[in-house]
């Protein structure tokens, strides 16, 4: 809940159309620095910032190197003056090191969503970073089918999200996956991926003439985002990603290059 002092200024008046300008931006890069300077408060920038993919499709993916950029004291500070009237200064300090602490996503989340008021909430519920993705769960609700519990604590509503309406959960749920896009590294040999997970990548080869087929899978190159990967020193490389037809999932390979589609499933291990 709202310290008593505090006024809820309430969601600001969301810029038109927002997201219909990713599709007129030719380059992944403009996303990260001119529409961003297009805009006024963090809220805003976040939503600039986000990347689409795949293109026309309606899942975005906030790059880590924007978080890091963006997310910062300063800049959540300035947000809470803009959403809330009434904290002191030892309140708004509070609020503001929890969330650089341990929230900083969550609160991405929230603006993204227009819910940014709502971070205050969650943190009475105990709500962190460490929580996400929240899941699905059922609900008695007439008018939604399912509310998002934290997985730790699956038999505690979040009152926060009790109060919604069945929009603003769906929206949540769908906009949290763009903040947890997986960043890969050399620490990991294989990468279980959630359903929703929405994989980082900027550049996708998938259905090209020449691109390799065999049996049990096909393969394509596919360009990972630079802060999405620590594998190699190049920040522009193509690697391989492989479709295995009989169990649905995609591999994105430590490797450049692969020779065929067999040498794909035998560089990758399953247990």
């Amino acid at each position: 809940m709202l310290p008593s002092n505090a006024v809820n200024k309430g969601p600001r008046s969301s810029s038109k159309n927002l997201r219909q300008t990713l599709d007129n931006i030719p380059l992944w890069q403009s996303l990260n620095n001119a529409t961003e300077n297009m805009a006024t408060t963090l809220q805003d920038q976040l939503e600039h910032a986000l990347v689409r993919w795949p293109r026309g499709n309606e899942q975005f993916f906030l790059p880590i190197d924007v978080q890091d950029r963006l997310l910062t004291a300063s800049y959540i500070a300035t947000e809470f003056d803009r959403l809330f009237e009434g904290l002191s200064p030892a309140e708004q300090q509070s609020y503001v090191s929890r969330i650089c602490g341990s929230a900083r996503k969550l609160f991405a989340i929230l603006l993204v969503i227009d819910k940014g008021e709502s971070i205050i909430a969650f943190l009475s519920d105990g709500v962190t970073d460490y929580d996400l993705p929240l899941v699905k769960h059922p609900t008695r609700a007439a008018n939604s089918c399912y509310t998002l519990r934290a997985k730790r604590r699956i038999d505690s509503p979040i009152q926060a999200i009790e109060r919604w309406a069945w929009r603003s959960v769906r929206h949540f749920y769908r906009e949290q996956w763009g903040l947890k896009a997986p960043a890969f590294d050399t620490t990991c040999e294989h990468y279980e991926l959630e359903d929703d997970c929405v994989l980082p990548f900027i550049e996708d080869k998938e259905g090209n003439i020449g691109n390799l087929s065999g049996g049990y899978s096909d393969v394509w190159g596919v360009r990972i985002h630079p802060a999405h990967q620590k594998v190699f020193k190049s920040t522009n490389l193509m690697v391989s990603a492989c479709y295995l037809r009989f169990v649905d999932v995609y591999v994105v390979l430590t490797t450049p290059s692969v020779s065929s589609a067999t040498d794909c499933c035998q560089a990758t291990s399953f247990d």
